[in-house]
């Protein structure tokens, strides 16, 4: 239950960013799960957290979007993930 708690405020938070422009609490948001995340060591979560971080552009808790393209990948990698879900809904525009 927990980490479905989880990934659905990584979506609500990538959604304010992403689609309302209220980039503050969109932003704080993020930065709030991918803490929640890491501290539950939520591998997962965290890799899908940094994954909508690389894809809005964003800098979040001092992670550029490079590297959370970078360490998100790496995780999914090793969690032997091949396909995640698509977050923001851009998948289609």
């Amino acid at each position: 239950m927990a980490g479905t708690r989880c990934r659905s405020s990584i979506g609500s938070a990538a959604a304010a960013l992403a689609r309302t422009g209220e980039l503050d609490a969109g932003h704080r948001a993020l930065g709030e799960s991918l803490r929640a995340v890491k501290a539950r060591h939520m591998d997962y979560e965290v890799a899908l957290t940094l994954r909508v971080v690389a894809e809005l552009g964003v800098e979040c808790d001092g992670v550029s979007p490079e590297d959370a393209a970078t360490e998100s990948r790496r995780i999914l990698q090793v969690l032997g993930v091949e396909k995640t879900p698509d977050l923001l809904g851009m998948a289609n525009a």
